[in-house]
């Protein structure tokens, strides 16, 4: 059949008329064919996946179906194979997560991880297409629904509150962040990239078999279930999870015992300005065009153009978290020609990727880059320099800012229902200085024992209406020098 397509391609580049002969050659032979592959047993067992997928298709464009139904039946067996095979790892991760021993969880998961791309090389090997994110998407979900559906409705609400834990929770959201956050680094002497990939993975898996157990739980309609919408917070993180993270990866994700921790949700002032920006875009959001790379203009806002060219958004997708924005290497002694060009390249293909992310929906476009930027959560700052308001606060209840390194970022996924979810987070990892809101001199901090976070999550709806999920929670830590 190969043969065949290259002597037609070659036909058509030419303008050459085909040969009668050959059609008559092939016609002659599918008799033959026939017969061989139909009278008498035949085993299959010697052939690979991806043989047995060629021989099935090679003679269907071939005309011949005699031996389709025997095919048919032997891609079927090795399907159910690699169902059973996944069913089993799925299932090997949500036993351990129930037994709560976080050294077993990351073993599951990194079997897991090899597991399911094993299982996805075969699918695609017997003629499954599984090569776009979505078909992917598609096919994880379609696995997951089907290696739980065995589950009773008890081991399933068992399950299902085991993940809801909040030390779970937090395990799984640490995972992807400390994958994050050694994504980029190239030192000779360090694995940070097959690291940052590697804890990122786990992150992802964990997240994903959860949501499977919610959608299944949801679609059986068990009672009693509670599902938590709130997003997990680091320092949530069990000891017995830190240290198997340290043992078993080599991240050290706590701080020292013994440091004073403060967790709380933000004052209902910062989260009334919140909700009076998510239904009144704010000044910023004047239309701007943006340009794709196919050359197609498209309105954004002024201030989410802005954001996008500092790194604040990322996308969740099969493959796991990734940085819209791909900061452009500029040569040293660059022309400033230069610096614009390629600059441009990357904010065409930034918008360019988000639009594909969006359904290629301009509209939808248009509607996030309304309310999902940094002017929007602009009412957490004003907060934090009230005196009212103020929520970092030292133990004697004086409000203070904090200096150090700051990160803010907008991850967004697609929800399985529809729509999408954007999920803020806000960190100063190692603050230096707090001050008072008096004008007082700053005082040091201990840098590695004193961090704040915060964050909290979106909901765009298809009709492209914007709604907050739970109310936005922060924590911090504050050592101050001696």
């Amino acid at each position: 059949m190969r043969h065949l397509g290259v002597l037609k391609s070659h036909g058509e580049i030419h303008d050459l008329v085909e040969d009668g002969q050959v059609e008559t050659r092939l016609q002659e032979l599918k008799p033959h064919l026939e017969k061989l592959l139909t009278e008498g047993a035949h085993d299959l067992s010697g052939l690979t996946n991806r043989e047995l997928h060629q021989l099935k298709s090679s003679l269907k464009a071939l005309g011949v179906t005699g031996p389709e139904k025997t095919l048919t039946a032997e891609i079927r067996k090795r399907e159910v194979e690699l169902e059973k095979q996944y069913t089993a790892g799925l299932l090997l991760v949500t036993k351990v997560v129930n037994s709560g021993d976080y050294a077993e969880v990351i073993a599951a998961l990194t079997d897991f991880a090899t597991m399911e791309d094993e299982v996805r090389n075969g699918w695609m090997q017997l003629g499954r297409k599984l090569d776009d994110p979505d078909a992917i998407y598609r096919w994880r979900a379609e696995a997951g629904a089907a290696a739980l559906a065995g589950a009773s409705d008890e081991e399933l609400a068992e399950i299902f509150n085991a993940f809801q834990a909040k030390g779970m929770q937090s395990f799984g959201e640490c995972l992807v962040d400390a994958g994050s956050r050694f994504a980029g680094y190239h030192e000779a002497d360090l694995r940070h990239e097959a690291l940052s990939k590697e804890l990122t993975n786990l992150g992802t898996n964990l997240t994903r078999i959860k949501e499977k157990v919610e959608i299944e739980a949801e679609r059986r309609g068990l009672p009693d279930l509670q599902k938590v919408d709130e997003i997990p917070l680091q320092r949530d993180l069990p000891e017995d999870a830190r240290q198997a993270i340290k043992g078993m990866l080599g991240v050290e994700m706590g701080l020292e015992k013994g440091v004073r921790l403060v967790k709380g949700s933000v004052p209902d002032g910062a989260l009334e300005r919140l909700q009076t920006s998510l239904s009144e875009p704010r000044s910023g959001t004047e239309v701007e065009k943006g340009t794709l790379f196919s050359g197609e203009e498209l309105e954004i806002s002024t201030i989410f153009k802005r954001d996008m060219e500092r790194g604040v958004f990322k996308i969740k997708t099969a493959e796991g978290v990734e940085n819209v924005y791909k900061y452009p290497v500029i040569p040293k002694d660059a022309p400033e020609s230069e610096v614009t060009r390629l600059k441009d390249e990357a904010t065409k293909e930034a918008l360019t990727r988000l639009k594909e992310f969006f359904g290629d929906d301009a509209e939808m476009l248009w509607a996030v880059s309304q309310y999902v930027h940094q002017g929007t959560v602009a009412c957490f700052q004003l907060a934090m320099g009230s005196p009212v308001d103020g929520f970092i606060r030292l133990e004697d209840g004086t409000p203070v800012m904090l200096s150090g390194e700051e990160h803010k970022s907008f991850t967004f996924e697609k929800k399985p229902e529809g729509g999408f979810r954007a999920l803020y987070h806000q960190s100063v990892d190692e603050a230096s200085h707090y001050y008072a809101l008096d004008g007082s001199t700053p005082k040091e901090l201990e840098q590695d024992q004193s961090h704040f976070s915060l964050g909290f999550t979106m909901d765009i709806a298809p009709d492209k209406s914007v709604s907050t999920v739970g109310r936005p929670e922060f924590e911090y830590n504050l050592r101050p020098k001696d």
